[in-house]
């Protein structure tokens, strides 16, 4: 099951926001934004999809997404 949070006001959150998201979505709101639930087993393309966004997205669910997605982040800031 996946967990993104889409930032408030961004595109990002306008554009998920008017899709479906895999298998049983569902979308909730908090103080920061959207939050996009759903299951799927494509890894690598959400991976892909929530490092696409930048600041704009944040992974909450499962684990392994979110070390990975902070292990890019801190990869792609070294080369700066």
């Amino acid at each position: 099951k996946y967990k993104i949070r889409l930032k408030k006001g961004s595109y990002a959150e306008s554009y998920a926001s008017e899709r479906i998201w895999g298998k049983n979505p569902s979308i909730e709101q908090d103080e920061k934004g959207t939050i996009i639930c759903f299951e799927d087993n494509q890894y690598l393309p959400i991976l892909r999809w929530v490092l696409g966004w930048g600041p704009d997205a944040e992974p909450l669910e499962p684990p392994k997404l979110v070390d990975e997605w902070k292990k890019k982040i801190l990869e792609t800031a070294k080369l700066f």
